[in-house]
């Protein structure tokens, strides 16, 4: 592999980024945008926004790195959905690796946002897993919403 390989091109190399292997389900952006909001309450406006908050940018970083494991699209495409560049991706892809080795509620949370954007899981499998969510809605608003989502998938 180049150790000088442009990340930026529109059809990567999957060795491109080592320790994530792209899967073969494609998952469209507006899927994954609804999956996120209906786990975290981060909507599509906020994911693409200045906004630094914890939460968010967690939202942000499991976007980016889902994104860039279920599809085919390139780093600067994959930025560009929420308004960064491609170093952001690739640190975003490292970050969501890592935390996903050392912290249980993070892979818990990036788990059922992957299984719902992926059709892999149904809401009572996030149920039974505790996820804890943020935002705005009630626990009743975000489980209607788990639930037209799962419905729509």
């Amino acid at each position: 592999m180049d150790s000088n390989k442009d990340y930026t091109d529109s059809n990567p190399s999957p060795m491109a980024m080592p320790g994530m292997v792209r899967q073969e389900k494609e998952v469209s952006a507006n899927k994954l945008y609804a999956a996120i909001e209906a786990i975290t309450g981060h909507n599509k406006t906020q994911l693409r926004s200045k906004l630094r908050e914890r939460t968010l940018v967690e939202a942000r970083q499991i976007f980016c790195a889902l994104m860039y494991e279920h599809t085919e699209q390139g780093l600067a495409n994959i930025g560009s959905l929420v308004n960064r560049d491609h170093t952001t991706v690739i640190h975003s892809i490292k970050t969501v690796k890592n935390l996903t080795e050392i912290d249980s509620k993070f892979k818990t949370k990036y788990n059922a946002i992957e299984g719902l954007s992926t059709s892999n899981i149904s809401i009572y499998h996030i149920l039974a897993d505790g996820i804890e969510t943020v935002g705005n809605a009630t626990v009743d608003e975000r489980i209607q919403k788990i639930k037209q989502l799962v419905s729509i998938l």
